[in-house]
């Protein structure tokens, strides 16, 4: 039994729909893949300009840490109890070595 021309045309419509449906689903997934890389580009780039500043943060916050001004007391009290030790030790051989 041979088809008709109206069932061989409905079909040919209903495939037609079906292809431009999933060509259309296709193009928005499409753009999708374009919008979701050059996300990922932008935040790629954010990404890199944070590590970089966080970076710059840190030698900020290091080099605040250790400063000649926190450095100074403690070098000084050293130099002078050192002194002060070097002093009393020759100091104290001198008498010993009298004696």
């Amino acid at each position: 039994m041979p088809h008709s021309s109206e069932e061989d045309d409905q079909q040919w419509e209903t495939r037609l729909k079906q292809v431009e449906e999933t060509l259309l689903n296709l193009r928005r997934r499409y753009s999708q893949i374009q919008r979701d890389r050059a996300k990922k580009e932008e935040l790629e780039a954010k990404l890199q300009r944070l590590q970089s500043e966080i970076e710059s943060l840190e030698f900020e916050l290091e080099s605040r840490l250790v400063s000649w001004k926190d450095l100074a007391e403690p070098f000084w009290l050293a130099v002078r109890f050192g002194g002060l030790g070097i002093i009393i030790g020759w100091f104290l051989r001198a008498w010993t070595d009298s004696n």
